[in-house]
């Protein structure tokens, strides 16, 4: 019989008290091939939450020894307390050989407790572990060799999120294009302000990027000019943090696309959606496919979880376009309902950024082409060593978790001949901090590439659903049980 779901604080508790009256059993983050001198060179992060006084943000850079040392860092901090621009650091950091570490950056405004783990020795996903504190966010290494107004040049789609002048969520999408001399000339902008969207809004702006490889940037939006400190990874992203209290603002851009999502048709598609809805937390996974003349196929589904357990919906169509100019639409047709939940579209390097626009809601997404739909398993395997991230909503109890999992199966995953997964979390429930809790755990897979995964402790199970998008694509996956209403994905670790 299946052990009823627990939350992941409540598992994390009962674990760490039976873990410490046992006998030294090897823990999982022993086990793999990563360590401090993976973490080396030049890495530009942005990590945004709520603390004790409210919604914080940070971006900035960091050089890292290889040998446990932060030698030297900047970053720009927007917290309750206010704005702290242009701040040094220093400070420390361990990675364990699965890829799971921490870090500490001492600056003399405020100390950050990270806890992060590697994806690769370029990329980093980080979730915050101060007490009291959640947040999670990005870290990349810099491979820019020119720091000037050039390093920034063509066409970026933009994320960010945080909150209004009145601290309630906002959400906002957007393209733009620096001309690698300090003007943006054009762009265009979709925001969800406490639910009340606003769309297809121009922008302009400026920007100039000092040769100690930090930024600053003006935005003229529909919410207002916004100015940001920004870090570029390379010409194809950048981290920004906006340096005014309200309304406040962070995330990321990356390279952009005009182009249509149709290769022929969005391949399917997988999903995964997380925010606000009602003023109560949302979170979703699903699948849509198209068929080449903007409409969405009626064989799509999607689980959605609002805090009683995620129900499963057929998408029984929708559609979708593109206006050429940096953007499009999407809409989705509930399948019980016939309710159509209707989203900005933005088409980026790390996939096709969404935002919902249905007065009400302010949730954002992102959805990636999967390749091999409805071939044999091992075209959407989910197997090896994956870098593990949740992020629940950021204004109501957020659960912010990092770790590392593995997967293996023998044959085809099914419900009667599972995979297997172990590994191991660090879980920041509410600002309630548990590291390295140590988990196993069994999962299925369709050659449709859904699927449901069982995280087992010694006291009790989390379950989550599963969408793959295929070879060396990230898994998607939505909480599954009851009140773990969040999402996030299991990112293959080179």
């Amino acid at each position: 019989m299946q052990r009823p779901g627990r939350s992941f604080v409540a598992i994390a508790c009962t674990f760490v008290l039976i873990a410490a009256g046992c006998g030294g059993s090897s823990s999982p983050q022993a086990q793999g091939h990563f360590g401090n001198g993976s973490f080396s060179g030049s890495y530009a992060f942005v990590l945004s939450g709520k603390d004790a006084s409210g919604f914080f943000a940070v971006a900035g850079s960091l050089q890292a020894d290889g040998g446990g040392h932060i030698t030297r860092g900047t970053m720009d901090i927007n917290a309750a307390a206010g704005v702290s621009t242009s701040v040094s650091f220093t400070g420390s950091y361990s990675v364990h050989p699965n890829g799971q570490g921490s870090a500490q950056l001492v600056s003399p405004v405020r100390t950050f407790n990270i806890h992060f783990v590697l994806v690769s020795a370029s990329r980093a996903m980080l979730a915050s572990f101060d007490a009291n504190t959640t947040g999670h966010g990005t870290a990349d290494l810099q491979s820019l060799t020119v720091l000037d107004n050039s390093a920034l040049a063509g066409q970026y789609a933009f994320n960010l999120a945080g909150v209004d002048v009145g601290a309630n969520p906002l959400a906002t999408l957007g393209g733009l294009v620096a001309d690698g001399a300090g003007t943006i000339a054009s762009g265009v902008s979709d925001a969800s302000d406490n639910g009340v969207p606003s769309g297809d809004q121009p922008v302009t702006g400026t920007y100039s990027l000092a040769a100690s490889g930090r930024g600053t940037m003006t935005l003229t939006t529909s919410l207002g000019t916004l100015h940001f400190a920004f870090y570029p990874v390379s010409n194809r992203r950048f981290k920004l943090v906006e340096t005014e209290r309200s309304p406040a603002l962070a995330g990321e851009a990356t390279v952009g696309s005009n182009a249509s999502v149709s290769v022929p048709g969005c391949g399917p598609c997988v999903f995964r959606l997380s925010g606000i809805v009602g003023g109560k937390p949302f979170a979703a996974a699903g699948i849509f496919g198209t068929d080449d003349a903007g409409g969405i196929t009626p064989n799509g589904f999607q689980d959605i979880n609002t805090g009683a357990g995620a129900a499963s919906v057929g998408i029984s169509g929708g559609s979708y376009g593109f206006a050429g100019n940096f953007h499009g639409t999407l809409s989705l047709r509930n399948g019980v309902t016939g309710v159509l939940s209707n989203y900005v579209i933005y088409p980026s390097a790390d996939g096709i950024l969404f935002l919902c626009v249905d007065p009400g809601s302010t949730v954002t997404g992102v959805a990636t082409i999967q390749a091999g739909a409805g071939l044999p398993f091992q075209d959407l395997s989910f197997q090896g060593a994956y870098a593990f991230s949740v992020s629940g909503t950021v204004l109501n109890g957020s659960t912010d978790v990092v770790g590392q999992v593995s997967a293996s199966f023998t044959g085809h995953p099914t419900s009667t001949t599972p995979g297997t997964l172990t590994g191991a979390l660090d879980i920041n429930q509410a600002g309630v901090l548990t590291p390295n809790l140590v988990l196993d755990g069994s999962f299925t897979l369709d050659t449709n590439a859904r699927g449901t995964a069982a995280l087992h402790t010694a006291s009790g199970t989390q379950n989550v659903i599963l969408y793959a998008a295929g070879p060396n694509s990230p898994l998607y996956f939505v909480g599954r049980d009851a009140g773990f209403v969040a999402a996030g994905s299991f990112d293959l670790q080179q």
